[in-house]
């Protein structure tokens, strides 16, 4: 048989081949196989198992990439602010910041909180020169941190033009108001005798302590 294998044996393995591993090899291959002579180099003319209808396979074209392409990477979703955080924000965002004050009567421009405490400062000593320094040294004695005779022990340091004691400007807007009215009445006036203009109208520095101490 191995001299002259029957040609439907042939077919018959080819037909096995072919259903197992989806490549047909010729009947010069198997008669090797069978023969035990050298197996010819030759290349399976039949093509493997047709592929399924519905199984889409682009076109091979010279020069092109058919790598997998990766996952594109998406950015992190930002994190929300923590608590503490916001209730800073919504706190801050209670009133705008001023753009003008009236004290004791005199309307001076103003751009920011720590500046309602400087004009504040600056019409006191032009009001009271003398007593400016020893009053704002003994308003706040166990507090080495509010005011000092020399700039770089305290934060934020403000002196008006011709005094002597600095006085920090340090704190968010409430605290600066509370500061201010306390400035006022070290020198015997009312704490009212601030108005602040923010949010388009006028408000009595009471008003505006009030309205930023909600929670």
């Amino acid at each position: 048989m191995q001299d002259k294998p029957d040609e439907e044996l042939v077919e018959l393995i080819i037909k096995r081949v072919y259903e197992c591993i989806d490549i047909r090899p010729d009947q010069a291959q198997v008669l090797a196989t069978l023969q035990g002579t050298p197996m010819p180099h030759s290349v399976p003319t039949t093509p493997a198992r047709p592929a399924d209808p519905g199984q889409v396979h682009p076109t091979t074209t010279a020069g092109e990439d058919h790598s997998v392409p990766t996952a594109s990477v998406q950015p992190a979703a930002p994190r929300p602010p923590s608590p503490r955080r916001s209730k800073r924000i919504l706190k801050g965002a209670r009133l705008p910041r001023p753009d003008e004050i009236r004290i004791l009567g005199e309307v001076r421009a103003v751009e920011l909180w720590t500046d309602v405490v400087r004009e504040v400062a600056s019409s006191l000593y032009e009001l009271h020169p003398t007593k400016y320094d020893q009053t704002l040294l003994n308003l706040w004695p166990n507090r080495k941190s509010a005011v000092a005779l020399e700039s770089e022990h305290i934060h934020r340091p403000f002196c008006p033009p011709g005094a002597n004691v600095y006085l920090t400007t340090n704190g968010d807007a409430l605290s600066l108001c509370r500061k201010a009215g306390e400035l006022l009445e070290a020198f015997g006036h009312d704490r009212d005798d601030l108005k602040i203009h923010t949010a388009n109208q006028w408000y009595s520095n009471t008003d505006v302590i009030k309205t930023l101490s909600k929670r």
